[in-house]
């Protein structure tokens, strides 16, 4: 189903709250890898996750809303370096600060069905913005919440589980395509946001294999200086003269 253009619904959200570990934490910092804390991967990344309405769970005594959130307080008490704070150390080397703050929970509803927003839920998502609250100030990187997420229930009893990560902290949600809160397998799940990954196919002959494909997804900027860098390093006019081979870009179509 193609997103329909006049689609009009209203979403009300409660206040954003900090859902904090369900017991007490080690309070400790943490540094991260030199990978994880280079430049091109402090970005937040946004993820939609959409469950079909189960009928089997009409019983349940709290709404899903209830129980995610005492869920995800459990789920920090082992996770409990998503509850901190990210800071920079010297040569601006990041930390985590393991403080047990919080990440930042919304609870919301929509007058709207799974049906009706169609594939208006792919990316990218034209409703991001319903059903992920951006809140004020909490898009940093440093100091802010390292996780954000709204739960939003629909019309038809099915519902949205929307998150935006810190990238530094998490790598791609790519494991919530098999999340299951008890109300079966997702929908649909994947980001909200279309990337732009660039391929790089190298030629060379090694038993049956002909080449190799490196897939590199960078924010828009670090993509640019990664293919001057990669350009610059790899001397593409030396290896074509001395290997007869020229990797080839090959852009995404996302």
């Amino acid at each position: 189903m193609s997103f329909p253009c006049s689609l009009v619904f209203q979403v009300n959200r409660s206040q954003p709250q900090l859902i904090t570990p369900a017991k007490p934490t080690p309070r400790e910092t943490k540094m991260l890898s030199d990978i994880d804390d280079q430049e091109g991967f402090r970005f937040q990344v946004p993820f939609i996750i959409a469950f079909k309405n189960n009928p089997s769970t009409l019983k349940r005594k709290d709404p899903v809303q209830v129980v995610i959130r005492e869920a995800l307080g459990r789920a920090l008490v082992h996770y409990y370096p998503l509850a901190g704070r990210l800071w920079e150390g010297h040569n601006r080397k990041l930390m985590v600060d393991c403080n047990g703050e919080g990440v930042l929970f919304v609870e919301a509803t929509a007058g709207v069905t799974l049906e009706e927003i169609g594939d208006a839920i792919q990316p990218p998502c034209p409703l991001l913005e319903e059903f992920l609250c951006d809140v004020p100030g909490s898009d940093g990187i440093l100091g802010c919440p390292l996780l954000l997420i709204q739960v939003t229930l629909l019309r038809c009893g099915g519902f949205i589980f929307a998150l935006r990560l810190n990238h530094t902290i998490c790598d791609a949600a790519g494991g919530f395509g098999e999340l299951d809160f008890g109300w079966g397998k997702p929908a649909f799940s994947g980001p909200a946001k279309a990337l732009s990954p660039v391929s790089f196919y190298v030629q060379h002959k090694k038993e049956k294999e002909d080449g190799i494909l490196v897939a590199v997804c960078l924010p828009l900027k670090s993509m640019e200086r990664f293919q001057q860098e990669f350009k610059r390093m790899t001397c593409l006019e030396t290896l074509e003269i001395l290997n007869n081979n020229k990797p080839a870009k090959i852009m995404s179509m996302l």
